[in-house]
């Protein structure tokens, strides 16, 4: 009997709605290869997200609460020199305050509503921070009577 060489793996190419990468169960490592899905899964860095319905909570110093709770706002404000209250980077929608440099370092108020055209501040500059608690904690519940709690005016930007 002649011995027959065996044919070349020949590529797939992807047919319209197909892929050709691995399947579901192959790339959570229920297939071959387990112990190489786990390793890739451990190896991939996640960035820090914000949860689908949730806000998330920037301040000066660099800490990102993603998902903030009323709880955590008066503690993670207090002694910053600015906090962001909002939906990310990319969202547009956003209220924060930044301190005052001199005595008796009080905040001032801003917020803008989708763009650059929609951005006020507010009128009085110099809020306590219970108010600005108070602004924070309304925003992140929903509650639009935050804008009502003080007098605005449209920036220029």
């Amino acid at each position: 009997m002649a011995k027959t060489k065996p044919s070349k793996p020949t590529k797939r190419k992807p047919t319209k709605g197909h892929s050709t990468k691995p399947t579901k169960a192959k790339a959570k490592g229920k297939g071959k290869g387990k112990a190489k899905a786990k390793a890739k899964a451990k190896a991939k860095p996640t960035k820090a997200k914000p949860k689908a319905g949730k806000l998330q909570l920037q301040v000066e110093s660099g800490k990102l609460i993603n998902g903030v709770t009323a709880a955590q706002l008066r503690k993670a404000i207090a002694g910053e020199k600015f906090a962001i209250l909002g939906g990310g980077p990319r969202s547009g929608t956003y209220l924060q305050t930044a301190a005052q440099d001199e005595a008796p370092f009080l905040y001032i108020l801003e917020y803008q509503d989708g763009s650059l055209s929609e951005h006020f501040e507010a009128v009085h500059k110099g809020i306590a921070l219970d108010a600005i608690v108070g602004a924070f904690t309304k925003y992140l519940a929903g509650d639009a009577s935050w804008r009502d709690d003080f007098t605005w005016k449209r920036m220029k930007l």
